[in-house]
């Protein structure tokens, strides 16, 4: 019987001890879904927002993209390392009053803008390049336009260095207590080539379009050799009440001009022995 009892025991601590990891798993992953629902819904938003200005500055189709990088919480990681996720949004739409284009221009309907840790891609006011293009009109008539590039293909390198220390004092001078200090440095840049592409195929007979593939009229790209590169690094960011002044919260969030920023999180506390 007591052998028994001791191989329960045994049993259940060991069930105690999957049960915590599942429950610290599960709030981590929770946590995590949380940070990134919010700000994914933020960006759809913000994207959302700007598009419709930006439709109604220009008096034709915007199509807006935003892309943010930041550290969200991560239970299971370092002190104060959180984890990397990319987020994204992109909103088009039209907001036109006869004919398109800015006032006293003809030839510009469409604009396309890009944006990746609040660096705008492209002309802050214009958006991505823009290139000449022939286009046929459903009465057989041809005019010139301008329209936007696309981007095609995004390559990214994460490169990050994460150092933790930690130290416990035992014999403090009451004698009464220990004393815990961790300390955690990281930095991390992202590097960033974006590259783009432009359309320059002409539909000469628009009004008889059935599949593009049947009538040979798939896109004839032009590809840009030369990539746009960014870097980003990260940094600390806090939000604070306006009201209060207190604290919110606080994220870790990549910017142009923090390369190769070090973000220094420190902490001590003191466990009584009594």
């Amino acid at each position: 019987m007591k052998i028994y009892s001791r191989n329960a025991k045994a049993q259940s601590v060991v069930e105690l001890a999957v049960l915590s990891s599942m429950m610290l798993l599960g709030a981590s992953l929770l946590l995590s879904f949380g940070q990134r629902l919010e700000m994914q819904q933020k960006l759809k938003m913000d994207a959302f927002r700007i598009a419709m200005q930006k439709a109604y500055e220009k008096n034709g189709t915007v199509s807006y993209t935003i892309k943010k990088d930041a550290r969200f919480f991560n239970l299971l990681g370092g002190f104060g390392q959180g984890q990397p996720s990319t987020i994204g949004a992109s909103a088009s739409l039209m907001w036109q009053k006869g004919m398109p284009g800015p006032q006293g221009v003809d030839n510009d309907a469409s604009y396309a803008f890009y944006e990746i840790n609040g660096q705008p891609l492209g002309n802050a006011d214009t958006g991505l390049a823009r290139k000449k293009k022939e286009v046929v009109g459903f009465d057989g008539s041809k005019r010139e336009i301008t329209a936007p590039e696309s981007i095609w293909k995004e390559e990214r390198r994460v490169v990050e260095k994460y150092d933790s220390y930690a130290k416990r004092e035992e014999n403090l001078p009451a004698g009464n207590g220990i004393r815990t200090s961790k300390k955690s440095e990281l930095t991390s840049n992202i590097e960033t080539k974006i590259y783009t592409r432009f359309d320059k195929a002409v539909d000469e007979e628009p009004w008889d379009d059935k599949q593009p593939w049947e009538q040979g009229k798939l896109p004839e790209y032009e590809y840009n050799a030369q990539p746009a590169a960014y870097s980003f690094g990260v940094s600390s960011k806090e939000e604070r009440d306006p009201d209060t002044g207190r604290l919110v919260r606080t994220t870790a969030e990549y910017s142009k001009d923090k390369v190769d920023n070090k973000i220094v999180r420190q902490k001590t506390w003191e466990t009584s022995l009594e």
